[in-house]
């Protein structure tokens, strides 16, 4: 599972610990290119870590889905790489085109129209930098002891 960082960690955390699935973050960010105003870039990080996988990108939200397009297609230079989006909140225009780019779009809730993502939450506080390593320590520490507790029989 990867998460856009900083919001979509702490959504990614709590579904990464309820399917016992590594965390991690995908870092892409919208540059302002004349003529291109959301391009998205990615850093490439993941060498060959998600070939032959299913990966769950997940966001707090999407508006635009700029950001989200450029992680599909970061993710997708991967061979036989499964892409699935997660994302809590988004208009349904933007999980449209972006179900036509993944493998799988689930959006819980997509109004229309839709001003921001924080006016969807009761609390949206900005996430700090500690709290990403914390909430990825965290779900490292709870596969961990999941797996652990698998090996030794208490699940």
């Amino acid at each position: 599972m990867l998460s856009l960082p900083r919001g979509g960690v702490p959504v990614g955390y709590e579904i990464a610990t309820r399917i016992r699935a590594p965390l991690d973050v995908l870092i892409v960010r919208k540059l302002g290119v004349p003529g291109q105003q959301e391009l998205g870039v990615y850093r490439k990080r993941f060498a060959g870590a998600v070939a032959g996988k299913i990966v769950i990108l997940v966001d707090d939200g999407l508006a635009t889905g700029s950001t989200m397009a450029a992680a599909i297609d970061a993710v997708r230079t991967r061979a036989q790489t499964r892409v699935i989006v997660a994302v809590p909140v988004a208009p349904p225009q933007t999980c449209r085109v972006l179900g036509e780019r993944a493998d799988a779009m689930v959006c819980l809730v997509t109004p229309d129209p839709m001003y921001a993502v924080g006016a969807w939450y009761q609390d949206f506080p900005q996430i700090t930098d500690d709290e990403v390593r914390e909430l990825l320590a965290r779900a490292d520490a709870d596969r961990r002891s999941a797996i652990e507790a698998q090996y030794h029989g208490g699940l």
